[in-house]
């Protein structure tokens, strides 16, 4: 009597160890050249400048009156009577774009278009959210709430975006729905 070896369990297996690995190394390389890209190209500044000037609106909104200025070091502030706030690359958000460049780019199931269609979007509500933050930042100045609050709130938006692009996509197939019936039991 011939005994089956389980072989296609663990070819499949193989093949998502492969995936998770291509997946993990081509993360890796694209960010790090997204990252090089963005801070050394006139991106960084032009996205540094938005954030200056997006999150001299939001504080404005919320009453606080500031000046935008250049420093020596070719950083921005925002000057108030209060408080003077420099921004610096890591308030352009760089490395959270270049993070995101490289999960939605890294994720081959989906088509080039797909995959540039979700950067454009996940990139355009970084945007939206990083002056935001920085304006939280500044009018909560106390270094415990701007250190877990710069990087958490852009980090959770990347997986909670991630997530929702690339797996939200699952649920709108309708062979996802079709075999849902026999997943979920009542007992």
């Amino acid at each position: 009597m011939k005994r089956k070896s389980g072989g296609g369990r663990a070819k499949a297996r193989e093949s998502d160890l492969v995936k998770a690995i291509r997946f993990i190394a081509f993360f890796g390389v694209l960010s790090a050249l997204a990252f090089v890209v963005l801070q050394y190209t006139f991106l960084g500044k032009a996205l540094g400048f938005a954030a200056a000037v997006s999150s001299q609106a939001v504080l404005s909104l919320a009453g606080v009156q500031t000046e935008m200025t250049v420093l020596e070091n070719g950083n921005y502030a925002l000057d108030s009577q209060e408080f003077t706030a420099e921004l610096n690359e890591a308030c352009a958000a760089l490395v959270e774009i270049a993070v995101l460049f490289g999960i939605v780019f890294a994720s081959f199931e989906k088509s080039v278009r797909e995959r540039a269609k979700g950067f454009v979007a996940g990139t355009a509500l970084l945007l939206v959210l990083n002056p935001i933050r920085i304006s939280l930042s500044i009018l909560f100045i106390d270094p415990l709430v701007h250190d877990v609050l710069f990087r958490l709130t852009l980090i959770i938006t990347i997986i909670g975006f991630y997530a929702f692009w690339h797996y939200g996509q699952l649920a709108r197939r309708k062979s996802f729905w079709l075999g849902m019936h026999k997943k979920i039991s009542f007992k």
